[in-house]
Order: C-alpha cells, then structure tokens, then sequence
C-alpha cells in the first residue's frame, strides 16, 4: 500500500457484502500526520455517495496535563479534526466527530462498527503503512478485523 501511487481499496476477510458502500464513511487519523489529502477524499467519497462521514482521533494515552482540564484537551483535538474539512463542504450530513482513548488497532475497528461504517478511510504517509496510526501491524489488524473496506490515501496523489 505504501508504495501504490493510488489509493488502494483492501477487502478482509471479516469484510461484509454491502449495498451501499459510501452510506458511511469512518476517517481515523492521529493529526500528527496531516491526513488533508485523505480527510478531503473521505468527505469527497461522502458527498458524491450522499453518506454520513465519521472524523475518528484516536488517543494512545490519555493525557496528564498539570492545570489543563480533559475538556479542553479533546476541545482542542476536536476543532483540530474540523479544520481537515473545508468550511464550505455541502455535504448532505455534518461530520461526527469521535475522540477515543486505547490502542488504534483496536478501537478503530470497534467504532467503524459501532457507526456501522461502509468504509474506513486512513491516511498512508511517508513513515509507515498507515502513518496516521504508527504500524503496519496496525493497519493489518485494522484490516483484519474491519467489517467494511480500508481505503489507504496517500498524502499526495499523482
């Protein structure tokens, strides 16, 4: 996946049929990468499938941060994820945004079923197979245990 110049579309094999692909579409990042080119890809598939798309941040280690209240924190995380997105998108829904603590691997698949997701949309970087959430192990598990697709984008597209 990190060496295609396209994005590449992956099938599991816990993956079920589905009728409607882009009905909802889950975006993970970590926002240490900037995920824009996937983010607008995400919301591009949404619109033209008329879907709902889910921004998803997951956080490893909930953080301890002398005199900064947790609301704050994920706050920030928040508006962070809404600036992926351009302010004039006229998509049919608004994006949820989800901020989830634990490890990737295993929150990413469980929220892409909690929001009954047609599709997971990651963002490939230059560091590893799925930059946006540390490993390749970590997006073999994704794709494992997705039961939709994972759409792997790279930061920049030929």
């Amino acid at each position: 996946m990190r060496k295609a110049e396209y994005p590449v579309l992956v099938v599991g094999p816990n993956c079920d049929a589905e009728q409607h692909p882009l009905r909802s579409i889950l975006f993970a990042t970590n926002l240490e990468t900037s995920g824009q080119q996937a983010a607008e890809y995400a919301l591009a598939l949404a619109k033209h499938g008329h879907g709902r798309l889910t921004l998803l941040h997951v956080v490893e280690k909930q953080p301890k941060i002398p005199g900064e209240e947790p609301d704050l924190f994920e706050s920030a995380l928040n508006q962070r994820l809404r600036k992926l997105l351009p302010t004039d998108s006229d998509i049919l829904f608004l994006p949820k945004i989800r901020i989830e603590y634990g490890s990737p691997s295993e929150v990413i698949p469980a929220v892409a079923q909690s929001e009954s997701a047609s599709l997971v949309v990651v963002s490939l970087g230059k560091r590893s197979a799925l930059a946006d959430h540390a490993s390749s192990a970590t997006l073999s598990y994704i794709i494992r245990e997705a039961k939709c697709g994972v759409l792997g984008v790279h930061d920049r597209l030929s």
